[in-house]
């Protein structure tokens, strides 16, 4: 029975792993907040508006990658109510820890404004949180490497202890990753609603 539950957990480490090492990078995100903060007063509503949604449709990708990924960790942990813990803290940043409510702010505010003009106060929030996003893509990218070069050794692959072992570790490593910069972004989003309304 203890070696089929360690093959069901090495499966379930290597999906996890997998799908790590195939995650798409978040730096685009950050070059799109990028090319809005950089749009010119008096620039054509249309263009303002077309940044805005690639923005919000960029952090939806986000949102749903991260989540998908924190979803599969979990295979072996000895503390399960732990883990669970700490996935459902990651998801919540997941979803409130990206640009998406700055932004839906920002683009409300445009639209008010006259003239149409875009707020000082959320492009900086903005700038700020695609340094953090900047800083969390780097951090995977280590992360999607160490993974790579690590899937390519045959002997993890035929040996489900050292699988199920492996994966626990880049589990872990992955959450502790982006809960620092997830908090961040929570953080600076708080910010920006609290400056807005104060």
């Amino acid at each position: 029975m203890n070696d089929e539950i360690q093959e069901l957990q090495a499966l379930n480490g290597e999906s996890f792993l997998r799908l790590l090492e195939r995650s798409p990078s978040f730096l685009p995100l950050a070059e799109q907040i990028d090319d809005l903060r950089n749009v010119p007063n008096g620039q054509s509503p249309t263009r303002v508006v077309k940044l805005i949604e690639q923005v919000k449709a960029s952090s939806f990708e986000m949102e749903e990658e991260l989540s998908v990924l924190i979803s599969r960790t979990g295979s072996g942990e000895s503390d399960p109510d732990k883990r669970m813990e700490e996935r459902n803290a990651a998801l919540s940043l997941a979803y409130g820890g990206n640009p998406l409510s700055v932004v839906t702010s920002l683009s409300f505010q445009y639209w008010k404004s006259d003239p149409k003009e875009l707020s000082e106060l959320a492009l900086y929030h903005l700038g700020l949180m695609a340094k953090e996003i900047r800083l969390m893509d780097k951090d995977l990218d280590k992360l999607r490497h160490y993974v790579n070069e690590a899937l390519q050794e045959p002997r993890l692959k035929e040996d489900s202890y050292r699988m199920s072992g492996y994966a626990i570790m880049n589990e872990n490593e992955f959450l502790k990753t982006i809960l620092v910069h997830l908090k961040k972004i929570a953080v600076i989003s708080d910010n920006y609603q609290t400056a807005l309304y104060s």
